[in-house]
């Protein structure tokens, strides 16, 4: 009787255990990259027009008539 309760136990722990697990993916062999319609950042010292355009901790700033992205601060 005990040995039944035991196996009982363990299999509906093993049936929770692999429901709560995440099931593994295969790895595609190219990324799938979603820019949702916005354009990446613009890196240090590229052309920008506003400071969204920049990158995070930069910002635009304005150097012999060119707008720049330099670092903020």
């Amino acid at each position: 009787m005990r040995s039944s309760i035991h196996f009982v136990l363990f299999f509906l722990l093993g049936l929770v255990a692999s429901m709560a697990l995440p099931r593994r993916q295969a790895q595609a062999q190219f990324a799938v990259v979603d820019f949702s319609g916005k354009a990446a950042c613009h890196s240090i010292l590229t052309s920008c027009r506003v400071d969204a355009d920049c990158c995070a901790g930069l910002k635009c700033g304005v150097f012999d008539d060119d707008a720049l992205c330099v670092p903020a601060g």
